[in-house]
């Protein structure tokens, strides 16, 4: 009985202390954002224009319409507008046409009730 009575009070005293190691932890600083901040729209809308500038005058075309690229109906008729100029003037015009595009088209307000 004794060791019985032995081997009680030591598991009893192993569970306590490990039962008391499981205090919650101190409170933590401010918590870091799961996700990196959106980019503003300009920048998003102009990353956008000038990949998929780049993959038309690489004639990388995989049939995708505007909606499948991400892009909306005034996007993709700037798109149009930026390709055709890169095909003259050359691909340097891509950055700077797009950024201006985009910077026209977040100044106005949406087409639709519905934001898009």
């Amino acid at each position: 009985m004794r060791r019985w009575a032995a081997r009680t009070r030591a598991g009893a005293a192993a569970l306590l202390v490990a039962v008391g190691g499981c205090a919650a932890a101190p409170a933590a600083g401010p918590a870091t954002p799961a996700f990196p901040p959106l980019p503003d729209p300009v920048t998003a809308c102009t990353s956008q224009l000038v990949h998929w500038a780049g993959e038309e005058l690489r004639d990388a075309d995989r049939g995708y319409d505007y909606q499948e690229m991400g892009l909306d109906s005034q996007q993709n008729d700037a798109l149009a507008a930026i390709v055709a100029a890169a095909r003259k003037q050359g691909p340097s015009v891509v950055d700077g046409m797009a950024r201006d595009a985009c910077a026209r088209l977040a100044a106005q307000p949406p087409s639709s009730p519905w934001g898009y």
